[in-house]
């Protein structure tokens, strides 16, 4: 008896230990690989990142999958990067300020259908902020501001003004199609007043301006106004930095000339 084996009853007993959830950390995938943020919480993940969860043992991919959930629901995936290493990958990037629960239930098992040790719930948002219009100025001097009642501003005899927007980020150059597609200045009130037509584009060295130059502003007058209302397409759909932050609604305001 004293010289019996009993490697297999002590791995028995080891395997009958129930996985736990040891860290919930943002991902990146780096040339095909998920790198881990083990010293980062969710509360510090970037809308680029994925979703790392860790498990004290390997575990079953298929019960991974089925028993972890987000409020407000996320489609996704998971990838398995090794045996208790599991990576979410959002199919569409999470939204600044939105809070999510992240809910891993019970029924997640081990390979041996061990179910894990208990339940978690973590609450999270990204860390990223909005992006913002830091200045928006008409030839320069006169200064707009979006949102704002009906606003005067004097551009002399001429029927061509400057437009500068100013962001609190650069504009990568990669993004830049979709501030250019992303601002319109337009006839508003009445029906005659004429179309502005858009002459040329500019952006500056640091990528944290961009120019319009237009023609065909028609100038109000003591007895008759024309009015023009200028558009920055915001939220995720709208203009967007390299970091992926977008404005958190679209600007508007409405402007007359003399």
């Amino acid at each position: 008896l004293l010289n019996r084996n009993y490697t297999d009853s002590f791995r028995g007993n080891a395997d009958a230990i129930q996985p736990a959830v040891t860290g919930i950390h943002p991902s990146k995938e780096i040339n095909g690989n998920a790198l881990v943020f083990t010293e980062k919480n969710l509360n510090e993940m970037r809308l680029d990142e994925q979703i790392a969860v860790i498990f004290s043992k390997e575990m079953d991919f298929q019960s991974v999958q089925n028993g972890i959930s987000f409020s407000p629901s996320l489609s996704g995936f998971f990838v398995r990067q090794n045996g208790n290493t599991f990576v979410f990958h959002p199919q569409n990037k999470l939204k600044i300020s939105q809070e999510y629960i992240m809910k891993i239930s019970d029924s997640v098992k081990d390979l041996n259908g061990i179910p894990l040790y208990e339940p978690a719930c973590l609450k999270f948002k990204v860390a990223n902020d909005f992006l913002k219009i830091d200045g928006v100025y008409i030839n320069d001097i006169n200064r707009i501001v979006p949102g704002k009642d009906i606003q005067s501003v004097k551009i002399q005899n001429t029927d061509t003004i400057f437009l500068d927007i100013y962001f609190s980020t650069a504009i990568p150059p990669e993004r830049k199609t979709d501030v250019e597609n992303g601002i319109f200045l337009e006839n508003f009130f009445p029906a005659d007043t004429s179309v502005p037509e858009l002459v040329s584009i500019h952006w500056n060295t640091e990528n944290t301006c961009f120019t319009t130059r237009w023609n065909n502003i028609t100038r109000s007058t003591g007895d008759e106004c024309f009015f023009y209302r200028l558009k920055i397409s915001g939220k995720d759909s709208g203009i967007v930095n390299g970091e992926s932050e977008y404005m958190e609604d679209d600007s508007w305001c409405v402007m007359k000339f003399f």
